[in-house]
């Protein structure tokens, strides 16, 4: 039956699901009926409907024998949710109280300065939103975009299949006080400018945008996160409209050569209005 299965997900025991069920039917009910018709053992029948009744789901009448009815369904459940919201609250504090004294500890660990001043993972496949939006998650203060495709109209049906979960995260780091530049070819500009502009986010979400375009721009994509992380997408030889992988360098020196590249460009460009 779909709602005794209902039942023991929101919590009941299979005895108390039984047992609240057959009340239900009977409207009273004493408890050597219920614990017959319902097969709930007698040594259990009174535990049962005491937890019953400690849920909120069923109240009782003092007599000689007792018996027993139902509340209303909505105050039961009601109180049921109020419980269960309750009780999430107090584990999800207890859990952020564990996280900051795990922090704590973590940040007393002296890290060792690795030997190697380059580090580099990618991302495949399924694999490169996940990582372009955890890339947009780590920023703090700028994310530097250099956006150019030769095949504009595949590259925005590309773009667009991820639409929603890329400005998420755009929205996210601009609230957030991350800087945000983009430098586009003209193309990719208008493509930009059309979804900036249905940009659906709190009010002051496009303040921390800015969006310049240029005739003469890189023929490539690549991202600089704060000054030290560098974004490189590898486009698929055999379908140009497809992102084959993403490439997320830790490399500062290889970032500062970038972003001075960036801003000669960002010097030269058009301003485009985006708000």
């Amino acid at each position: 039956m779909e709602l005794k299965k209902s039942l023991r997900e929101l919590g009941l025991t299979k005895y108390e699901t039984d047992a609240y069920l057959n009340i239900l039917t009977h409207g009273i009910a004493e408890a050597s009926t219920i614990y017959k018709e319902a097969n709930i053992p007698f040594g259990k029948i009174y535990e049962t409907l005491n937890m019953l009744i400690s849920k909120e789901f069923i109240e009782f009448q003092n007599s000689r024998p007792k018996k027993y009815k139902a509340k209303s369904a909505k105050v039961a459940f009601d109180h049921l949710f109020k419980m269960k919201k309750e009780y999430m609250e107090k584990d999800l504090q207890k859990t952020r109280d564990l996280i900051m004294q795990v922090l704590e500890e973590i940040n007393k660990i002296n890290v060792k300065k690795p030997k190697e001043k380059i580090f580099w993972t990618t991302a495949v496949g399924s694999e490169v939103v996940e990582m372009t939006s955890s890339n947009f998650d780590k920023a703090n203060k700028e994310i530097c975009i250099c956006i150019y495709h030769e095949h504009q109209h595949t590259y925005k049906k590309l773009f667009r299949k991820n639409l929603p979960i890329i400005m998420k995260k755009v929205i996210e780091a601009s609230l957030r006080g991350v800087k945000l530049r983009v430098l586009a070819s003209e193309e990719m500009a208008n493509i930009y400018l059309e979804i900036f502009t249905k940009l659906n986010g709190p009010d002051g979400v496009l303040q921390n945008i800015e969006m310049r375009t240029k005739k003469n721009i890189l023929t490539t994509i690549f991202t600089i996160i704060d000054s030290e992380k560098v974004v490189l997408h590898v486009d698929d030889p055999t379908d140009p409209s497809n992102t084959l992988a993403v490439t997320t360098m830790w490399d500062q020196k290889l970032a500062k050569k970038l972003e001075e590249k960036f801003n000669d460009m960002w010097g030269e460009a058009e301003q485009v209005d985006i708000k």
